[in-house]
């Protein structure tokens, strides 16, 4: 398969040296065309800071290095013309919150309008008549009418799917879903899941997807990277997380999970403490405070990924039904 994607020993920063925050930690992954990777962690572990360094979006205070490849362009060196071009018409981005994502003084079929105007050239009649059929693909009844108004006067699920829209309009060989139901009911987030599997079926679209709910990673990934204070710690494909998780905290955040033939009764584990904020390097495993399987050495030495079997990969000294000393 070709890659559309590559990032290669990424970290992101902020401030300066020795007190540095380290937002991104050694982040490496790859997306195939046609494939659907899951970053999956808690608030904080730097999933969401990922995806604005592949749109080269991150804050001015983050230092960011390493290496993002596009289609063989490096994102990070390549000068603003370049990726002007990139960004909306090859790589699109649905950002976790419509409300702040869409401009309130403009209705919504203008926004889609102007990005199918910016990049492909169109008359402004041929790009009205086009958001009008993007708003009716990602199932907006009455979209004529729906086109006519502004992000206020639409429902979340509604912004949400605008959202998509804007990120479809230009057929790009690349997306990413930052969140893509939080907030969302039920019964939009399904309608919601259905656009991006529909999307996922018809070509060769790449998608990095950003979220904490499990349920969402089951249905729609392929790959998934588990993330912790900014680092990978455990990846692999969709059924080898859910089938045999063995990282510590992918184990959590699965138990954490409800089922429904647990019943009403049974009480959700939970991991205790907080992702912690790492400035330098720790020296040490970053969730060994939070572990119940942490042993001296978690304390003296940072673990790197390492394969267990089959690209299964786990950074832990102690992983979850791995007999000990299968990993030296």
């Amino acid at each position: 398969m070709e890659k559309l994607l590559e990032i290669e020993d990424l970290c992101i920063n902020f401030g300066s040296q020795p007190d540095a925050v380290r937002a991104v930690r050694n982040l490496n992954l790859s997306v195939d065309a046609g494939e659907v990777v899951a970053l999956v962690g808690e608030s904080g572990c730097g999933k969401s800071m990922s995806a604005l360094a592949v749109m080269k979006l991150t804050p001015p205070a983050a230092i960011a290095t390493g290496s993002i490849r596009f289609n063989g362009t490096e994102i990070l060196s390549a000068p603003d013309s370049v990726i002007r071009k990139i960004r909306g018409r090859e790589i699109s981005m649905v950002f976790q919150e419509p409300m702040t994502s869409l401009n309130p003084a403009f209705t919504v079929g203008d926004q889609i309008a102007e990005t199918l105007r910016l990049h492909l050239k169109i008359s402004k009649q041929e790009a009205a008549k086009r958001a009008v059929e993007l708003l009716s693909r990602v199932r907006i009844a009455s979209p004529e009418k729906r086109a006519r108004a502004y992000p206020h006067q639409l429902s979340g699920g509604m912004r949400q799917r605008v959202m998509i829209a804007i990120a479809l309009s230009c057929n790009p060989k690349f997306l990413i879903l930052d969140e893509p139901t939080t907030a969302l009911d039920v019964t939009t987030q399904a309608q919601v899941l259905e656009i991006v599997r529909e999307l996922e079926g018809e070509g060769d679209t790449g998608v990095l997807l950003i979220t904490h709910d499990l349920g969402v990673v089951a249905d729609l990934a392929d790959r998934v990277v588990v993330m912790y204070a900014g680092s990978p710690v455990e990846t692999s494909d969709v059924g080898g997380i859910f089938s045999q998780p063995m990282h510590p905290y992918t184990n959590g955040l699965l138990g954490a999970v409800p089922r429904r033939s647990d019943g009403i009764r049974r009480r959700l584990n939970d991991i205790p403490g907080t992702v912690p904020v790492i400035k330098s390097n720790p020296g040490r495993c970053a969730f060994a405070d939070r572990c119940s399987y942490a042993a001296d050495d978690c304390a003296a030495k940072e673990p790197e990924l390492f394969d267990i079997q089959g690209g299964h990969r786990v950074a832990c000294f102690h992983p979850v039904g791995v007999e000990e000393g299968a990993i030296l």
